[in-house]
């Protein structure tokens, strides 16, 4: 008979079901960012026993993450067998079961551990839409972590990341502040909710955020950032535009410019629309928003174009009106005697600036009182002059325009003779 028949039919007929040690205690604490390791062990076995490791409902097979070792017992010629399982699990194990099962030709036994997964939590913050008129404004969050928390910590900040508030509150639930309903704009944007377990993250964080997107429902609003532009110029005979800044959600039905009571007609009067980046104040934090820029383009200016434009914006039957005044630009020229321009400007709209002259050149400006540092006005080197509107000169005349005046006339008369 064959050598290896008969080991095989030894085995078959004096073959050992392995006897395996229950695990104790029956739970494991794990967390989903670190490995853990865990020993299975086997005794009186003949043959040795093969040792699987089962996980899940499914009872996936991860064996090929184990070591074993075994050893012979001489007098009994039976095995022990024990099994060092290494794995990292994530919260979809949490709660279920991790087996270890001893099995050889004679059958096989099992034992399991039941895994408690700690895990970070995950934090998911809803999308809201609140219509102009909705008393109750309220957020909420939901926090999957083990160990199970209900707090976290709130704030809000614009589409551009940029900080508006903190709240007080840390529930899961965020009710906003009651604002003015001019100010109801001002809750959109993004809302921010941070919470930790004390267990970090996929990510390496103890703190974890979810964030979700509120819109507030209101009429359009004209930005803070058309303040500075309340008075816009042109220049007689050219076209020019009238540039309003607007944010508007939901975006506004339909523009009106008017001159006074007239509604503003398209022949002589363009109107267009462009999405632009704008900037406003919400909750006293300056914002960059997602916007609108509404255009009015006039043609042919003439004397009686210059005066004020109000523009109207239309929601839902009602309206929203901002008003801009187009003056005219002052130009000036000096000349020499064979007629070549020698300096040309237009004039600025702040009250105090700073310019220089040099080699003939030289500005005046309407409605701006000019001083220059040379006693001598000479242009043989540079000059720094200042202008400062509504302010009174030293120069013993009625008007300062009769001053800006002679002295202009001065200048001609000494250095315009070429």
């Amino acid at each position: 008979m064959n050598t290896s028949n008969c080991t095989a039919l030894f085995y078959f007929s004096f073959s050992v079901k392995p006897n395996i040690t229950p695990f104790s205690p029956d739970t494991l604490d794990t967390e989903e960012t670190i490995s853990f390791n865990v020993s299975c062990q086997s005794n009186g076995s003949r043959p040795a026993a093969f040792i699987h490791w089962l996980l899940g409902q499914q009872q996936n097979n991860v064996t090929l993450n184990s070591s074993t070792q075994s050893m012979l017992d001489f007098k009994t010629v039976t095995y022990t067998v024990t099994s060092t399982l290494k794995y990292r699990v994530d919260r979809r194990y949490n709660a279920q079961k991790l087996i270890c099962r001893a099995s050889n030709f004679a059958g096989y036994m099992e034992t399991s551990l039941t895994l408690s997964v700690k895990y970070a939590p995950t934090v998911r913050v809803e999308n809201k839409t609140f219509s102009y008129n909705q008393s109750s404004r309220q957020i909420h969050s939901t926090l999957d972590g083990n160990p199970t928390i209900n707090t976290c910590i709130w704030h809000h900040r614009s589409n551009y990341g940029e900080h508006i508030r903190d709240f007080m509150v840390n529930n899961q639930m965020l009710t906003l502040p009651t604002v003015s309903k001019n100010q109801i704009y001002q809750d959109t944007g993004e809302y921010v909710c941070t919470a930790k377990n004390g267990f970090r993250g996929q990510n390496g964080q103890v703190k974890q955020t979810g964030y979700g997107y509120v819109t507030s429902n209101a009429p359009p609003v004209i930005t803070a950032d058309n303040k500075d532009n309340s008075i816009q110029y042109g220049t007689f005979g050219q076209s020019t535009e009238l540039k309003i800044n607007v944010y508007s959600i939901p975006k506004y039905s339909s523009i009106r410019w008017y001159k006074g009571n007239i509604l503003l007609g398209p022949n002589k009067y363009v109107t267009t629309e462009e999405s632009a980046m704008v900037k406003d104040v919400f909750h006293g934090v300056d914002v960059h928003l997602d916007g609108y820029r509404v255009t009015l383009t006039i043609i042919d200016l003439q004397e009686a174009d210059f005066t004020t434009y109000t523009l109207r914006l239309y929601s839902d039957n009602q309206y929203v009106e901002h008003e801009v005044t187009l003056e005219s630009v002052t130009y000036w020229s000096f000349k020499s005697r064979k007629d070549k321009t020698i300096h040309s400007e237009t004039n600025s709209d702040s009250n105090v600036f700073k310019f220089y002259v040099l080699n003939r050149v030289f500005r005046w400006i309407s409605n701006y009182y000019v001083s220059c540092v040379s006693d001598e006005y000479s242009f043989k080197t540079q000059v720094e002059c200042t202008a400062s509107k509504n302010t009174t000169s030293d120069h013993n005349l009625t008007s300062k325009h009769q001053w800006i005046r002679r002295r202009s006339s001065e200048i001609k008369e000494k250095y315009m003779s070429d």
